[in-house]
């Protein structure tokens, strides 16, 4: 309980010290993300700066992951620039499987995972709906 408590106090104190540095960056962003999406209108003119998005099956989220190239519903035998899964209680063995399945060419692991987490059901996995 001690030790809870000294790590709420410090993390408190980190936090509040490191908040005019976190209001900064999200400031910046936040000028950053309107000078971009704005449109020339009336008496503003834009910047001209062009928008560019990644490619989703390069740079890959879970959902993707899971959902579309572990069933091979996308085609093609591309490998993914980066897999990021940062939301998962089983993120290690999530990445050790997709580890397995692009450089060990062992889709075992990744087929066993469910789509959503460690706490979902494998047999209840929903093929992902078709491009119309």
């Amino acid at each position: 309980k001690a030790l809870a408590k000294r790590m709420q106090e410090d993390l408190s104190r980190k936090l509040s010290s490191e908040s005019i540095a976190w209001e900064a960056v999200r400031a910046e962003r936040e000028a950053f993300l309107e000078e971009l999406w704005m449109p020339s209108h009336r008496g503003f003119t834009s910047t001209g700066a062009v928008l560019r998005v990644l490619n989703y099956l390069c740079f890959v989220n879970s959902k993707v992951m899971f959902r579309q190239l572990r069933g091979g519903s996308l085609g093609g035998e591309s490998r993914p620039v980066l897999v990021t899964m940062s939301y998962h209680s089983d993120t290690t063995q999530r990445m050790q499987a997709v580890y397995e399945y692009y450089h060990e060419s062992s889709p075992d692991l990744l087929r066993k995972l469910p789509n959503a987490d460690a706490t979902g059901d494998p047999t209840h996995q929903r093929s992902p709906p078709g491009c119309d």
